[in-house]
C-alpha cells in the first residue's frame, strides 16, 4: 500500500483511539515515520533506547513490509532489536507459503519470501519472540508476537 494512505489511516485510527471517550483518551500519543533501511539495525536500537528512556510504551508493527519482502537475516536482527529493548508485542503480515501464492510470487518483479508460518515462527523465535495468534488472510499471515522468556544476547 502507498506510504501515503498508510500513514494518513494511522494518523486517522489514532485520532479515534484518542478522542473523548476513547481507550488512549488523556494519554500522550505520537506517531512518528522514520526512514529506515532494516539492513543496518542500529538507528532502530538508538531509537528504542531513546523511547524507553522517556517511559514510552512501544509496539511495532510490519505490514507488507519485513516480514514479507526482508532476507531472514534482516528479520532476525530486527525483532532481536526490539526483543533486546523490551518491546512487548510485534504484530505484522507474513507472506504465505501456499502454492498459489508461490505461483503469484512468480509472475511478479517483487521479491517476496514465502516463508508462511512454519518458515517465520523459527526466525521469531530466534529473535526472542513466539507467535502467540495468527489469522489466515488471502496471501498471508497475520501474525501477533510477544516476547519468549529468553531474548538472544547481545552481539
Amino acid at each position: 500500500m502507498h506510504e501515503a494512505i498508510v500513514r494518513k489511516r494511522l494518523l486517522r485510527a489514532l485520532l479515534a483511539l484518542t478522542a473523548p471517550g476513547g481507550p488512549l483518551n488523556a494519554l500522550e500519543v505520537q506517531f512518528q515515520h522514520h526512514a529506515y533501511d532494516w539492513n543496518d539495525t542500529a538507528p532502530l536500537a538508538r531509537l528504542l533506547a531513546g523511547l524507553a528512556a522517556r517511559g514510552a510504551i512501544i509496539a511495532a508493527s510490519s505490514e507488507g513490509g519485513l516480514f514479507e519482502y526482508g532476507t531472514d537475516d534482516a528479520v532476525v536482527a530486527n525483532l532481536t532489536a526490539l526483543a533486546r529493548a523490551g518491546v512487548p508485542i510485534v504484530a505484522g503480515s507474513v507472506t504465505s507459503s501456499s502454492e498459489v501464492r508461490k505461483r503469484m510470487n512468480a509472475q511478479t518483479r517483487f521479491r517476496f519470501f514465502a516463508r508462511g508460518l512454519e518458515g517465520f515462527a523459527p526466525l521469531a523465535e530466534r529473535s526472542g519472540y513466539a507467535i502467540v495468534e495468527s489469522r489466515t488472510a488471502v496471501v498471508s499471515e497475520q501474525v501477533l508476537l510477544r516476547p519468549r522468556a529468553t531474548v538472544p544476547p547481545s552481539q
